[in-house]
This record gives structure tokens, C-alpha cells and sequence, in this order.
């Protein structure tokens, strides 16, 4: 799946897999499932059950070779990085 803006992360099918490679808290390698997209975030999945949020409001998207990732729009950090699991 290649996505390039956040209006195609927003069409991303429910049940998608995907991986957070990295975040705020440091580098990491956990698993979600795609749960449920709105308008500002998109809910996912942890095997445990939990639901985990990714949050959109201001934040901009750079695409990667095999997934994405979010960068806040106010300081340029990284808020997550994502790849899509087969």
C-alpha cells in the first residue's frame, strides 16, 4: 500500500496491519491492526485488545519505502513511523 498524504492514510481499510517502528518514546516494534478511521485519528488495535490511538490534527506525512510516518507540524519531531505488515 502506498500511501503520500494524509487524506489516503484517512481511506485506509479497516483490518489493515501495520507495525510502529518508531514513536515518541523511542525506537520500538510493535504490532496494530487498523480498528476503525475517523476524521482526526485513527483507532488501532494491540494484541492485547487495547485500543491504540494515532491522532491527525497537525501533523504532516512523509511516506516511506514500505509504510509512513508522522512528524508534528509545530517542531518537525517524529511522532510515529509505521510499516505495513504482509
Amino acid at each position: 500500500m502506498n500511501i503520500t498524504s494524509l487524506a489516503a492514510l484517512k481511506r485506509i481499510p479497516v483490518g489493515t496491519r501495520l507495525r510502529l517502528i518508531d514513536s515518541l518514546i523511542g525506537p520500538c516494534d510493535k504490532p496494530r491492526t487498523v480498528k476503525q478511521v475517523r476524521s482526526a485519528d485513527i483507532i488501532m488495535l494491540t494484541p492485547e485488545g487495547t485500543d491504540s490511538y494515532l491522532t491527525l490534527k497537525g501533523v504532516r506525512l512523509s511516506p516511506t519505502e514500505n509504510g509512513f510516518r508522522l512528524f508534528e507540524k509545530w517542531n518537525g519531531g517524529l511522532c510515529a513511523e509505521y510499516r505495513f505488515e504482509d
